[in-house]
């Protein structure tokens, strides 16, 4: 399925350490730009190390790309990278889909990482070798400590920068990519419909991301769409809608940690697939 690419491709970098380290020292702010006739609001940035990013609104759609990453095979369609912003926290792993583009990546979980980009500050992230004993790339940057721009994109999609489920949540569980995180499985699965035809038309596969608040006895609740491809089908509706009836509980390996189910932020992936 094609996925928008809101910028051209950039020229491929080449990576030869096996864990290569590609800095930029002066900080780099945000760009913002803003078209009411398609109802765009995004903000762009761009470093010397070859990176851009791009957050953007349009439409209600709230999305995120890289461009310029390692190039990844055709067959290739989801890589995980290493994102922090900032000094604290850590270096943490999401899911993104590869674009039609190989050297662009969009975030399955836009809103989170933009937030996180908003901090500013000391910016890390890592590609991992796409094959197995291949070098890993990691890139530090700098972005000047402002998050106007983003916030601006956030405001436009009806997002706030901060989400206050992270304040009642324990811990953040799960990438953003296929299926459940590994430390719960569904005792009861979600069983969305497709959706009816938009203008004749329902594209044969898609996916939808969503997070939810877990509870002591397995139901998830104030879940929300992270994101959705196709877009403009109303596959998250038709997920967010399945959930209410599912629930989840402990693997081995989640029982064996002791955290327990309740206030988790769980994030996890919906597939359609027409049969």
């Amino acid at each position: 399925m094609a996925l928008r690419t809101p910028f051209a491709a950039l020229t491929l970098l080449s990576l030869l350490s096996a864990s290569s380290a590609l800095a930029q020292d002066d900080p780099t702010d945000w760009t913002l730009v803003t078209d009411p006739q398609s109802q765009t609001v995004m903000a762009t940035i761009e470093f010397t190390t070859g990176l851009q990013f791009a957050a953007r609104c349009q439409a209600g759609v709230y999305d995120l790309v890289v461009a310029g990453l390692p190039e990844v095979p055709r067959d290739m369609f989801v890589r995980n990278l290493t994102i922090k912003a900032g000094e604290d926290g850590d270096l943490n792993s999401t899911a993104w889909t590869v674009g039609t583009q190989r050297t662009h990546a969009f975030s399955r979980v836009p809103v989170r990482v933009a937030r996180d980009l908003a901090k500013g500050g000391r910016l890390q992230l890592v590609s991992p070798g796409l094959t197995e004993g291949a070098p890993r790339t990691r890139y530090i940057m700098d972005i000047a400590p402002s998050s106007g721009a983003i916030a601006e994109t956030l405001k436009a999609c009806n997002k706030p920068l901060e989400d206050p489920r992270d304040q009642e949540a324990d811990a953040v569980h799960g990438d953003g990519g296929d299926g459940l995180p590994s430390s719960v499985i569904w005792a009861r699965a979600p069983r969305p419909q497709y959706p009816a035809p938009v203008s004749g038309r329902i594209p044969s596969n898609g996916y939808v991301v969503l997070s939810c608040l877990s509870r002591a006895d397995g139901l998830l609740e104030r879940c929300e769409i992270e994101s959705e491809q196709p877009v403009g089908y109303r596959l998250g509706q038709s997920a967010l809608a399945s959930i209410g009836r599912s629930r989840i509980k402990l693997t081995p390996t989640g029982a064996a940690a002791g955290s327990g189910l309740a206030s988790h932020l769980i994030l996890f992936s919906v597939h359609f697939r027409m049969d």
